[in-house]
């Protein structure tokens, strides 16, 4: 058979790699011949070609990537050049090149790094950074397994030369410039195997491993704050360094002072993202846990939602009603006198959508049978536990019941659908990993409250934190924002806006949110995070 059929048949018995060669060696000598032995193997009896041809195969059926991600995986015998050549030629990044070690892999032993590492490429979050929270991108990069801060800087004037950057690549273009900052590369060896070479920082060995049940202490200047460090999930990964530096634990009984005053973790100071971490790492023993940011489905958010046999004319208003904003990840600017370099904070926005079928106009539950009412009774305990948290987070000015009334009097309110911003990096006030606003995008809600509140129905102009730049306010669509004292300390919602810009340089797809409370009519305005696009699917 050809080898391809062969690999083909094979991807079917499993995707990993340990049960393809038990299974798969126990049928024929052909399959013993061209799967179970490495070919690079001394006493390999076939032909070297074809068995690596399975493997090279099965690469590409199991991990069916972008091609420009595929020229990033760790070279083998058989790969042709030129893609990794073009991708290299585009970062120019020749001195790299030229110093990185010859590793040629086997196609087998590239097929179990990939089985390995595949799945755990993509965003993390720092959780020894808590609260505010640090992001980093673990990918393949020019045969090596890197991982990158992202790390949001002060934006320079026009006038000013790229040449003056003093370190990373620029990846999203705006007001604030984010860039990235290496702080591991990993190598492998030709079986595989982790290089001793793989460096942290400052050339120190590392190793990755899965996470710890707990990852320590929080930083020690917000210890004041009563912050708990959040738990790491099952997918969470430890990068430990294997090798202290003396100079480090002779400095470790002065963390609490360095950290209070002058130490890189204070918003105030300036210093670089390498100086961050490197502190991050003497603080919790060398140890730094990571945990998986996901990503939501890309699809535009009326594709998500199933037309209504009853309703289904509803589908054409819910495009035009629904801002098309795309799932992902965004940044925006918070209190920069507050948060200083940590003022830009990333975010996960996502569609949340419920169905209301079963509710009916009449919302005193008159008229209603006892099966219905205790199903609508449901789907609205689910909103109130799900988005607006009602177990750990007031809601003073009676929010939630105030939309419950709304939607239950709109006799066309067939489904409800939430736009929800989570911090993926965050502050002291509101900490990564906290819900920060959300809004009702279909139905239409009106924005008139009554509350303490500016009852702002008339938000026509909105003012761009990051730079104080006015916009005009195209539409906008009520929703709540999370206010809380230090330490996310007695979190309460408050109203606000979710509101489309015009005039704005990506309109008609800028976006921000407003606070209720923001008398000078400020909004938080949502930047995609463009480094992000080759990861959604």
């Amino acid at each position: 058979l050809p080898t391809t059929l062969l690999a083909h048949i094979a991807s079917y018995v499993s995707q990993k790699q340990k049960d393809i060669i038990q299974i798969c060696s126990c049928h024929s000598s052909l399959w013993r011949q061209h799967v179970h032995k490495n070919t690079n193997d001394d006493d390999y009896d076939g032909d070297k070609n074809d068995g690596d041809n399975i493997w090279r195969s099965l690469c590409r059926l199991s991990f069916p990537l972008s091609e420009e991600r595929i020229a990033h995986w760790p070279k083998t015998s058989l790969t042709t050049s030129s893609a990794t050549d073009s991708i290299e030629a585009m970062m120019n990044d020749s001195a790299t090149t030229k110093n990185r070690e010859k590793t040629c892999l086997s196609w087998m032993s590239l097929y179990s790094i990939l089985e390995q590492w595949v799945p755990r490429e993509g965003f993390y979050t720092i959780l020894n950074s808590y609260p505010w929270g640090i992001l980093l991108l673990l990918r393949f990069r020019h045969g090596d397994l890197v991982g990158e801060i992202i790390w949001h800087e002060e934006e320079k004037d026009n006038d000013d030369d790229d040449d003056d950057l003093e370190e990373g690549e620029n990846v999203n273009a705006g007001f604030t410039k984010a860039t990235l900052h290496e702080i591991i590369r990993m190598r492998f060896k030709n079986d595989g195997s982790i290089c001793s070479t793989s460096k942290i920082l400052n050339g120190i060995p590392v190793l990755i491993q899965p996470g710890e049940k707990s990852i320590g202490p929080v930083l020690s200047f917000l210890s004041i704050f009563s912050l708990v460090s959040p738990c790491p999930s099952d997918r969470a990964l430890c990068i430990k360094a294997l090798r202290r530096n003396d100079n480090d634990m002779e400095e470790e009984e002065e963390e609490d002072i360095r950290f209070f005053s002058e130490g890189p973790w204070n918003p105030l100071t300036k210093c670089s993202v390498s100086d961050m971490i490197h502190e991050l790492c003497n603080l919790h023993s060398n140890c730094i846990t990571i945990d998986p940011v996901d990503l939501p489905s890309s699809l535009p958010c009326h594709l998500l939602l199933p037309k209504s046999e009853n309703n289904a004319s509803s589908s054409s208003s819910l495009v035009c009603d629904i801002p098309l904003i795309k799932p992902g990840l965004y940044s925006g600017c918070y209190d920069l006198q507050l948060y200083g370099k940590f003022s830009t904070e990333i975010m996960r926005v996502e569609y949340r959508r419920y169905d209301l079928t079963k509710t009916t106009t009449d919302h005193t539950g008159s008229g209603r049978s006892g099966a219905e009412k205790a199903e609508t009774d449901a789907i609205w305990n689910a909103i109130h536990r799900d988005i607006f948290l009602c177990e750990k987070q007031r809601d003073d000015n009676e929010l939630f019941q105030y939309l419950r009334t709304a939607i239950e009097s709109n006799s066309n309110a067939n489904e409800i659908v939430f736009v929800l911003g989570r911090k993926v990096t965050g502050d002291i006030h509101v900490c990564a990993g906290e819900l920060t606003w959300g809004a009702v995008v279909y139905p239409t809600i009106g924005v008139h409250r009554e509350g303490n509140h500016n009852n702002n129905t008339s938000l026509n102009r909105i003012v761009d934190k990051s730079n104080s730049k006015q916009y005009d306010v195209a539409r906008k669509w009520w929703g709540f924002g999370t206010l809380a004292y230090p330490g996310f300390q007695s979190p309460c919602w408050s109203a606000g806006y979710l509101v489309q810009l015009a005039g704005h340089p990506n309109s008609p797809d800028a976006f921000g949110f407003s606070w209720d409370i923001d008398v000078e009519e400020e909004a938080t305005i949502l930047r995609w995070l463009e480094i992000q696009n080759e990861f959604h699917q």
